[in-house]
């Protein structure tokens, strides 16, 4: 729930500075607009961060039942040949 919360704050800060950074080029404001696109930089590093955490998690798993299936394998057992996906039983 927390990694959820987290999206949307960076999504919103993100949109945000986006109209704050619109609105100084509008009026001339060129150090107000230096700090929306701080702001910007930072919630788009953010997501971006997040994302690589998810990647990195995702690639652990898939690692994880690889090193169990090669496991097996050098065992002998059928799920190390098969994986998830062993072969009925002749009838």
């Amino acid at each position: 729930m927390r990694n959820r919360i987290t999206g949307w704050l960076y999504w919103a800060a993100l949109g945000v500075s986006a109209i704050g950074l619109f609105g100084c080029l509008i009026s001339t404001l060129w150090i107000g607009a230096l700090v929306w696109i701080v702001v910007g930089a930072g919630a788009a590093y953010g997501l971006a961060a997040k994302r690589r955490a998810s990647d990195r998690a995702a690639a652990k798993v898939i690692a994880d039942r690889a090193d169990g299936q090669n496991r097996d394998y050098l065992e002998g057992r059928p799920s190390g040949v098969y994986g998830q996906f062993e072969p009925r039983e002749l009838p």
